[in-house]
């Protein structure tokens, strides 16, 4: 578990947010992504979204849907705003998530996304295709719940059986440092720690230190 640290939520670089009944929450909502990213890239924490992703607008449009929607576009539809709910908490970094992997215009394949564990002799499948039957499974194992928060589409969702839900989950989950405490949690949390970490890098250029330690311009 990481130490926990006090963070100024009115000081991510880069980060602009319209149409929201309390547009400081987003702050509070990415701090997360921002202290997992510092770790990583050498940033300080108020710079290290803006150094991966660049400039980022959040848009909250109202529309006459009940609930909200909210897209990899960064913009959420709907009478309800999400930073109100707690079940929509990290929703912006599970978009955020989709954000990272279509920037870096990977197939399934290159992913290498297979995970699971044997157990008394026999196999768990955690996620990716399954070796058992050959075919692309999703599960909910390492994640704290197969619900909201923990999974933002759950298992009725016509969305849920898709690679990129499941990566977008990880990622969020993975900010968030909130996996389940098992084996099938630790194993999404290894993967998706050393993927960032490998290919954060892809989108500067570089080795995963982009900025200069503790400071915040760019070392490319």
């Amino acid at each position: 578990m990481r130490s926990k640290r006090r963070f100024c939520v009115l000081c991510l670089v880069g980060i602009t947010a319209i149409g929201f009944g309390h547009p400081a929450g987003i702050y509070t909502e990415l701090h997360p992504l921002a202290r997992s990213l510092a770790e990583i890239t050498g940033c300080q924490e108020r710079a290290a979204i803006y150094e991966v992703f660049g400039e980022l607008v959040f848009e909250r449009i109202e529309t006459d849907y009940p609930g909200y929607s909210c897209w990899s576009t960064l913009k959420c539809y709907g009478a309800v705003d999400p930073l109100m709910d707690p079940k929509a908490d990290g929703l912006l970094i599970h978009e955020l998530g989709h954000v990272f992997l279509n920037r870096l215009e990977l197939s399934y394949r290159d992913l290498e996304m297979e995970l699971g564990y044997f157990e008394d002799g026999v196999y768990v499948h955690v996620a990716g295709v399954n070796p058992v039957t050959g075919n692309y499974e999703r599960s909910t194992r390492g994640y704290g719940s197969a619900e909201r928060p923990d999974i933002q589409h759950g298992e009725l969702s016509p969305d849920f059986n898709s690679y990129k839900e499941d990566f977008a989950d990880m990622f969020m989950n993975w900010a968030r440092d909130s996996f389940s405490d098992d084996e099938a949690g630790r194993l999404r949390y290894e993967w998706m720690d050393a993927f960032v970490r490998a290919h954060v890098a892809k989108l500067h250029g570089e080795g995963p230190q982009i900025c200069t330690v503790g400071g915040v311009t760019c070392a490319r």
